[in-house]
């Protein structure tokens, strides 16, 4: 695999996200996200982003295209019991599955997470994903049950499996 950086994301990487994105969501299998997600993102987006979001990118150095990125949140930012959690998703193009991309956006997330004074992750991966959960689960994430009929996408209920890792 050629060259990559791992970087903060920037407002003018937008439109490569969106292309990502919409690679990602045309494999069903993968996600609960869906057009309307990519419908809403504009150049000001990651700027709208909460003060507390981690957005980090895995750039070709060559073309500049996103590989890959993890976006880190706050669990909920109106209450302030929850201030030290964190939600994490990681996306990677299908194409560059198994080169490394994940466990480094994985290991980079947590680092930045707990730099930002988080001191845990509180996610959920589809079911089905199972490449996603693996990921997680050999990287110190726990799972924590299962929630069914979580999520709706093109008329059929989606069942996710809830995870966590202290940091």
């Amino acid at each position: 695999m050629d060259k990559l950086v791992y970087r903060r994301a920037i407002p003018e990487d937008v439109d490569r996200f969106q292309s990502l994105i919409r690679t990602i969501i045309n494999k069903p299998d993968l996600t609960i996200l869906h057009e309307f997600f990519i419908a809403g993102y504009k150049h000001d987006s990651i700027e709208k982003l909460s003060p507390r979001a981690i957005l980090i990118v895995s750039e070709h150095l060559k073309d500049k295209t996103i590989k890959g990125f993890t976006l880190i949140e706050p669990f909920a930012c109106h209450y302030h019991s929850f201030d030290h959690v964190a939600t994490m998703g990681i996306y990677v193009e299908p194409d560059s599955w198994g080169k490394g991309i994940g466990r480094r956006l994985l290991e980079i997330g947590c680092e930045e997470a707990a730099k930002a004074m988080y001191e845990k992750f509180f996610t959920i991966v589809r079911r089905d994903n199972i490449r996603a959960l693996r990921l997680f689960v050999k990287n110190g994430f726990r799972i924590v049950g299962v929630a069914h009929n979580y999520a709706k996408k093109d008329k059929k209920y989606i069942d996710v499996v809830v995870i966590e890792k202290l940091l």
